[in-house]
């Protein structure tokens, strides 16, 4: 089918996403950009796909293309103040929303959001303000008096949350998340009777939940309480354990926190070294706020994503008429003047792009593609790569001076592995997140999906903990998030296996039965039937 117009390709993407191929919506409205330029709707509507998938640096350039394109409506500012939210950048996803609330005044979403990073950022007055406002405008917003009541509830303001769950079952008196929050609201304030008949009615409307949820039952609500009392415990403590949209409280990280605030007074370039997934943007976004420049603009570029024949364009620009159809476009060096410059994953660069890059920092000036003048910038550059830079450059792959250059200040990001503390609040903190995100309040972690965080190596790192988090919120049937939610390579990675322990001595023993039981304290025989039990077998023997 040979689908042209923006409508019917809006259409068939949706119809893509509706079937779980969200990944094939994406690749048809990027297909379709370049025919289209002009509409607005097919950037945003590949930043809502891009949200979806917690692409989030993909997201916000597809709505700032579609704001671009004149398509400057609340609706795409909402979008675009949540996509800056969700990666930390709470000031610029602040102005978005104000922008949008300008826009349109009634669009509780843009409220929401803003409440949300208020709380995010420990100042629960502005979040109530904003939800005060939204009930002054609109009395009948049950999702106003819901979310109001939540804040007052996570603050230990109990009466005024049982206030607003009620007021808000006065308007939509089936909520089930109204009803399981007031009678957990009415435990708090200490009337158990309430709290029972409360929980009652929720189970009714949730029939199917009645053999797991028990929250009549005074244990279940305790646990319930501790929880409660230690969310409130992060969320004071959240002002410790976070900087910048960047969280965590070990040591490792305290010592980049220290790095950054040292780092963003000064004018010099920044090498941000760490494993794919560790949050190098995030930090170099966080430089980028702490510096003078944060009210210029801070554009992101990945060097690994770009086609090896448009990196220059994408870097330095392009002039009209320089090649069929093209346009005249500004490139990364000129979308970050006045501002920083972030150059993602730049090992990847081929040797004769890494000499321009290089003139482009000592000369601070570039010339477009086709061009002929050079264009004098001021930019910050601040670049990161999770490869071995000194052994590229060992093998002639990546230049010397250009290394020098860029490492002024090296800023070495640990992997979570080597920081396991941080991974509960970083689990809490993603959680908190898709709760949200897909309307599943209710979702927890179980202790044994929570001890399986704990002793995975995590090779992705955080992005690999954000998305298993997300599993988790989307797959699980219960509102307990157990160990079977998870990925296969988690579980197969933590559960207990009984042959690896006996394996793994016999392979250090060389398959020497008598050593290996001694290495492991057992008998010879034990061993041996242990070994029949369970299947294993000498491979050089039994090949």
């Amino acid at each position: 089918m040979n689908i042209s117009s923006v409508k019917e390709i809006l259409a068939a993407a949706e119809r893509d996403a509706a079937a779980g191929r969200i990944d094939q919506s994406i690749a048809r409205l990027k297909k379709a950009l370049p025919r289209h330029r002009r509409s607005g709707r097919l950037p945003y509507q590949l930043g809502v796909f891009y949200f979806r998938q917690g692409q989030y640096p993909e997201a916000i350039e597809s709505f700032q293309q579609a704001l671009k394109c004149r398509l400057n409506t609340a609706e795409v500012q909402t979008s675009l103040g949540a996509a800056l939210a969700a990666s930390g950048r709470h000031e610029e996803a602040q102005k978005a929303l104000r922008k949008a609330l300008k826009l349109n005044p009634e669009d509780f979403k843009a409220r929401a959001n803003l409440a949300q990073i208020h709380t995010e950022r420990g100042q629960a007055d502005q979040a109530l303000q904003v939800y005060d406002e939204a009930i002054v405008q609109n009395p009948t917003n049950t999702e106003a008096f819901f979310r109001r009541g939540n804040l007052h509830l996570l603050e230990g303001q109990f009466p005024e949350a049982i206030s607003d769950y009620e007021q808000a079952l006065a308007l939509a008196p089936n909520d089930p998340r109204c009803l399981y929050n007031l009678g957990f609201a009415c435990f708090c304030q200490g009337d158990h009777d309430q709290a029972t008949e409360q929980y009652r009615a929720f189970l009714r409307i949730n029939e199917e939940f009645a053999a797991l949820y028990t929250y009549h039952n005074s244990a279940m609500l305790f646990e319930h309480g501790r929880q409660l009392a230690a969310e409130n415990r992060r969320l004071r403590a959240g002002q410790e354990t976070a900087f910048a949209g960047l969280i965590g409280q070990s040591p490792a990280l305290q010592e980049v926190f220290d790095q950054i605030r040292q780092v963003a007074g000064t004018k010099v370039e920044v090498l941000i070294l760490g494993e794919t997934g560790t949050g190098k943007e995030l930090i170099a976004r966080a430089i980028h706020q702490q510096s003078a420049r944060h009210d210029g603009p801070y554009y992101a570029i990945n060097c690994a994503t770009i086609p090896s024949g448009l990196v220059e364009s994408e870097l330095f620009g392009i002039e009209k008429g320089t090649a069929t159809d093209v346009e005249a476009k500004e490139g990364a060096f000129e979308q970050a003047d006045g501002g920083t410059l972030f150059m993602d994953e730049i090992g990847d660069m081929d040797l004769a792009v890494q000499a321009k890059v290089l003139r482009a920092i000592e000369e601070k000036k570039i010339r477009r593609v086709g061009g002929r003048k050079l264009i004098p910038l001021d930019i910050r550059l601040i670049a990161a790569t999770s490869k071995d830079l000194r052994a590229m450059m060992k093998e002639g792959s990546f230049r010397e001076d250009l290394n020098y250059r860029l490492n002024t200040i090296e800023l070495v990001v640990p992997p979570l592995r080597e920081r396991p503390e941080d991974i509960p609040l970083l689990a809490q903190h993603f959680l908190d997140h898709y709760r949200r995100e897909h309307e599943r309040p209710d979702r927890e972690f179980s202790s044994e999906t929570m001890a399986a965080f704990g002793r995975y190596d995590w090779p992705g790192n955080i992005r690999e903990l954000r998305n298993a988090v997300q599993r988790g919120v989307l797959l699980s049937k219960n509102p307990l998030i157990e160990l079977q939610d998870l990925s296969r390579d988690l579980i197969d990675a933590t559960v207990d296996d009984p042959r690896r322990e006996i394996l793994q001595a016999l392979e250090t023993c060389k398959w020497n039965v008598t050593r290996a039981a001694q290495l492991l304290g057992i008998a010879r025989e034990t061993l041996q039937r242990k070994m029949k039990r369970l299947g294993i077998k000498n491979p050089r023997t039994n090949p």
